[in-house]
């Protein structure tokens, strides 16, 4: 392919808007990866500017009628950032509709240099990247669109948009895929992230008729399954939690090799996933039955499962599942295949009725088929935003209920009054262990400015003390990243912080081992400003981020301040602020002395805001998610009609 770079509206006016998903200082980071590959590879390179002139007033008619001036030429606001600014050779092709197309001048250069791809980075995802991408096809152009340099405010329009785009063959995809020079080879091998040497297959994706099959046998297996007295239902998923040892020491090695889990850390993830089933079961037969009112199961339960627990999160959807009368078709995390087959096993050996459960391994795409099967009748989903917002797009278009945790971005407020080591560690703990690779790891430290060097000394102390290493090791607490590429992702967020004058610390020295690549050691970034990437964004790595409050009201103001609310927490033995806490907190768990990570099997487990939809996991949440009411009406017995 002979292809062209065309950045769409990477402009500071558009860039400044709060409501833009992700960050902006994510999107520019994106895309500046993408412009250095095109620059080094000779690709040419558009930046695609909307520009406005007040004389003659040449706004598009909606800005007209909202009274809005942005990227008016020549203020800053027009201008791209320092990352993205135009080289001498790169053309500024200027635009005042949504598509670059608009602009004649960008066809005829592209069809002069003989390009035949156009790759699309830019803003708005919805609107005026969508503009392009649509010309661009129309005119015969091959189009790909950079997944991890472009931006929306309006996140489920975004979603829809893509999913229009794929349906044309416009190529969703990430930078590097986009512009790789090698072809991708299915089944090609992988290193695990335990750094044993051994390498994963990669995994080879369930495309549309295998996804079919499986949702059919699923739905048939479903049928026979509703009928099955709850007694029974209950015995077989007994005898599947019943597991021998031997099949628990199998799955525990997967979770160190294949994910890379502390093996402590692993034994923890087995024991939780148990309990969620026990609990469930427990659940299941404290029901209560009304009269006029029956809960129903949905029928095939589409369920999705992240890597990071990739036993205890299937088992805690899948057990509730069967019991309330439900097929399941699940699609568990390519970096989680192996466990899951493993599952599977269980499930058959357990009694299981074959196809009950039915498994389509893949990535995202594979997800998105079950979730638009027309046999599928609901969706359980655990994962990041953007897999969240297109589910939520799925769900609402084809009106079938969704439960959702898509992460967390957790505060704990640590106070005056402190126990200050003993609150510190429970705090780093819960923010380094598994290399911060849970949705409940403390994300976020918030304290009084009168006590922030003692605290951060003591937070320095206790992060140095945490072993960094082989997760197979007993003594390892942080383990590798899931790949490599996550693994640099949190490199490049910290070098931004570092770039951007934040304090950035990394007290702990990393362990001389084989696959340095897949480490980050525990970081500490210092920030007052709540506006900034690393507080507003999930890093989802071993970063904990320090933010000095100057009051109490100020410091419940910064732990609210951020779109997720999965869980937060206060350390303090005040009874007036424990009560303020718990009556302002936004957040779906709330904790009193205690970090943020981990859960309790028998209690709901949800978050609020952008952190999740729908009914909770677990608990009560069981039977709310996996049945629906339905509500019957008879006549009172005196009322019968004579049929004599």
């Amino acid at each position: 392919m002979k292809p062209a770079l065309l950045l769409i509206d990477l402009q500071e006016d558009y860039l400044r808007d709060p409501a833009l998903l992700p960050h902006r200082d994510t999107i520019v980071r994106g895309a500046a990866r993408l412009l250095k590959h095109c620059r080094s590879a000779s690709v040419p390179v558009f930046h695609v500017h909307t520009i406005v002139t007040r004389t003659p007033d040449n706004r598009m008619p909606h800005w007209r009628h909202e009274e809005k001036w942005i990227c008016v030429e020549g203020t800053t606001g027009s201008l791209s950032p320092t990352e993205l600014a135009p080289m001498e050779k790169e053309r500024v092709v200027c635009k005042q509709g949504y598509s670059g197309f608009t602009n004649l001048d960008l066809t005829e250069s592209l069809r002069a240099l003989d390009v035949d791809t156009v790759v699309i980075a830019g803003i708005h995802s919805h609107a005026c990247v969508r503009a392009t991408a649509v010309d661009a096809y129309q005119m015969g152009f091959d189009v790909r669109i950079a997944c991890d340099a472009i931006g929306t405010n309006d996140p489920i329009h975004g979603a829809i948009t893509l999913r229009y785009l794929e349906k044309r063959g416009v190529h969703i995809e990430a930078s590097d895929q986009i512009l790789s020079a090698k072809p991708s080879i299915r089944g090609r091998t992988r290193p695990g992230p335990s750094g044993s040497g051994d390498a994963l297959p990669t995994v080879i994706p369930a495309g549309a008729d295998e996804v079919d099959l499986a949702a059919n046998r699923c739905l048939d297996a479903c049928h026979k399954w509703r009928a099955t007295p709850s007694c029974e239902r209950i015995s077989l998923i007994r005898r599947l939690i019943d597991l021998p040892e031997s099949r628990r020491d199998e799955i525990l090695k997967l979770l160190v090799h294949d994910i890379g889990k502390p093996i402590a850390q692993a034994r923890g993830e087995i024991a939780y996933g148990m309990g969620l089933a026990e609990c469930a079961i427990n659940t299941f037969e404290d029901r209560k039955s009304h009269a006029n009112v029956k809960r129903v199961p949905h029928g095939v339960v589409a369920v999705v499962t992240p890597w990071n627990n990739a036993f205890a999160i299937p088992l805690g959807k899948i057990v509730p599942a069967l019991l309330y009368g439900n097929g399941v078709l699940w699609k568990p995390s390519p970096a989680g295949t192996g466990v899951a087959e493993l599952m599977m096993e269980c499930f058959e050996e357990a009694g299981i009725p074959e196809h009950l459960v039915s498994l389509a391994v893949g990535g995202s795409r594979t997800g998105e088929l079950l979730m638009n099967h027309p046999e599928v009748s609901a969706i359980s989903l655990t994962g990041g935003p953007e897999a969240g917002w297109r589910a939520s797009e799925i769900a609402v278009r084809r009106m079938v209920p969704l439960q959702m945790e898509l992460g967390g971005n957790n505060a704990a407020i640590l106070w005056r009054d402190t126990h200050l080591h003993h609150d510190v560690e429970a705090i780093v703990r819960g923010a380094f262990g598994f290399a911060g690779q849970r949705c409940t790891a403390n994300r976020r430290m918030i304290v009084p400015e009168d006590r922030f060097d003692e605290i951060l000394s003591t937070v320095s102390r206790v992060a140095e003390s945490l072993v960094v290493g082989d997760p197979s090791s007993e003594t390892t607490f942080v383990g590798p990243m899931i790949s490599a590429a996550a693994a640099e992702r949190v490199r490049e967020l910290l070098k931004s912080c570092d770039d951007q004058g934040l304090v950035v610390l990394q007290p702990h020295r990393a362990a001389e081992i084989a696959c340095e690549s897949l480490y980050v050691p525990p970081a500490i970034v210092v920030t007052d400003d709540p506006a900034s990437e690393i507080v507003q964004e999930e890093t989802f790595g071993p970063v904990l981020v320090i933010q000095p409050a100057k009051d109490w009201s100020h410091a419940v103001s910064l732990c609210n301040g951020v779109r997720q609310g999965l869980a937060a927490a206060l350390f303090s033995d005040d009874e007036a602020l424990i009560e303020d806490f718990l009556s302002r907190a936004e957040a779906g768990i709330l904790r009193i002395n205690q970090a943020t990570d981990g859960a309790e099997p028998r209690l709901p487990f949800g978050g609020w805001k952008a952190s999740g939809a729908g009914p909770p996991e677990h608990g009560e949440g069981d039977m709310e998610f996996y049945t629906r009411y339905q509500t019957i009406y008879r006549p009172a017995p005196s009322g019968r009609r004579n049929t004599e």
